[in-house]
């Protein structure tokens, strides 16, 4: 499991800088296995080195029906991107 779960953050982090940001822009992570609760704790050991301080949101679900038989994690993550916008302040104070 921790192998698949480095791999699964590693091709997030590749995605991610191809859109020009990283995984400290990653606002939610939605996380399936198929194992046991043995394997959701080796999971989540990997995902907090990646994730030390301010991780994102999080939803882990066990028992997925949709894994393929050679995987037994997924993830789906949403990061946004910083806006060149100009913020508006009040004049007033």
């Amino acid at each position: 499991m921790a192998t698949q779960t480095k791999a699964v953050l590693e091709n997030a982090s590749v995605v991610l800088k191809a859109a020009g940001m990283t995984l400290r822009r990653r606002r939610q992570c939605a996380a399936s296995t198929s194992t046991d609760n043995a394997a959701f704790q080796d999971m989540n050991k990997v995902y907090q080195t990646y994730f030390r301080t301010d991780p994102p949101a999080r939803a882990t679900v066990k028992g997925a029906a949709d894994h393929r038989p050679t995987t037994s994690s997924r993830a789906t993550m949403i990061a946004v991107k910083a806006s060149n916008k100009t913020r508006v302040h009040d004049a007033e104070r």
